[in-house]
């Protein structure tokens, strides 16, 4: 099936942009060669052909020769997305492009400049707030291509240096991407010592340590079976919802999610096997993911089962939604135990 539209679209992002083209959302969607290919693909797309109809607007973005073109179909992508498309169909192509573009249009934004010569690194630079906006909106629905982009050193980079530019806060998604970017996606390991057992998780959207703690107490219930845990009764719903990235019903949350457990590192588990009640070991709660010590090159997180620090508790603005797409994912792939958590606690103690 031809979509007719796309040829006027098409023609648009072939035609350079000018100096008094503005670079906001209301004037990309004023265009009519926009308004009209948005229009005939709201009534043509199906599940069926939604890649055949779509694959030509991931190929102009790829191939825009001006930067600010490419952000402003990148935009509309974003919108596509928004009306139900799948971000993955473009969200590579997106921080492909912010990888190209990025980093001229953080030298605009800290020096701006006339020079001819520095025509394209004006049009990024005026444009990639329009890409931001699309990034953030398909990063947060997309959790395999935002882990893909997080290994992608460029991309990062690029990320890095408009951070340092927007002096001015000019770009209002880029904190929202940076976020999204620094939020945990990948393998984990946690392990119960009192009980010989762990678990091998798959998570996505995870924003930090109290959102891990959260989000693991959350799930105990349903695990305590397999874990020879003590059996636990069910969560508050509301709460659940929110850690997940739910719609929730917020007459239902709790004031405060009290600390059910101790959750450390090597060296709590080391302190606790001596019999001391040392600080060393325990994680910040307001720390990344990223930080818990690895093993086997995986995150290993160690859980006490006996509350420590009783009054200690955490609310749930340490982790408040990013973005209403975003979901918390969570996958138990196995439970561990026997002779692989024997070997993974001599690798941990090895390790101290």
């Amino acid at each position: 099936m031809q979509v007719q539209a796309y040829a006027a679209f098409r023609d648009l992002m072939n035609s350079p942009t000018l100096g008094t083209d503005l670079a906001s959302p209301t004037s990309v969607f004023s265009n009519p060669a926009v308004t009209g290919l948005m229009s005939e693909l709201r009534t043509t797309i199906t599940q069926e052909n939604e890649r055949e109809m779509l694959a030509p607007m991931v190929e102009i973005i790829a191939k825009a020769a001006d930067p600010l073109r490419a952000c402003q179909a990148a935009l509309l992508s974003g919108t596509m997305v928004e009306f139900g498309a799948q971000a993955a169909q473009f969200l590579p192509t997106l921080t492909n492009l912010l990888t190209r573009i990025g980093k001229a249009a953080a030298g605009q934004l800290l020096h701006p400049t006339q020079l001819e010569a520095d025509l394209d690194a004006r049009r990024a630079a005026k444009g990639v707030g329009l890409l931001l906006f699309a990034i953030m909106t398909q990063s947060a629905r997309a959790s395999a291509e935002r882990m893909a982009a997080r290994q992608q050193p460029l991309f990062l980079e690029s990320l890095e240096a408009l951070t340092l530019a927007d002096q001015q806060g000019q770009l209002q998604a880029l904190w929202y991407v940076n976020k999204l970017y620094k939020a945990y996606d990948g393998d984990m390991r946690i392990l119960f010592p009192e009980t010989k057992r762990g678990l091998h998780v798959r998570l996505a959207g995870v924003q930090n340590n109290f959102h891990l703690f959260s989000l693991l107490q959350a799930k105990l219930p349903d695990l305590t079976a397999f874990l020879g845990l003590p059996a636990r009764p069910a969560g508050n719903a509301a709460l659940h919802d929110f850690i997940m990235g739910n719609p929730f019903d917020e007459s239902g949350l709790p004031v405060a999610d009290a600390a059910q457990h101790t959750y450390g590192d090597f060296g709590l588990w080391e302190n606790a096997k001596r019999g001391e009640t040392s600080m060393q070991g325990f994680l910040a709660g307001d720390a990344l993911c990223w930080t818990i010590p690895e093993i086997d090159g995986m995150p290993l997180l160690v859980v006490g089962l006996k509350p420590t620090f009783g009054s200690r508790s955490w609310d749930l603005a340490m982790f408040p939604p990013l973005h209403d797409a975003l979901r918390t994912e969570w996958e138990v792939l196995k439970v561990i135990g026997g002779d692989e958590f024997s070997r993974l606690e001599q690798c941990v103690l090895q390790e101290l």
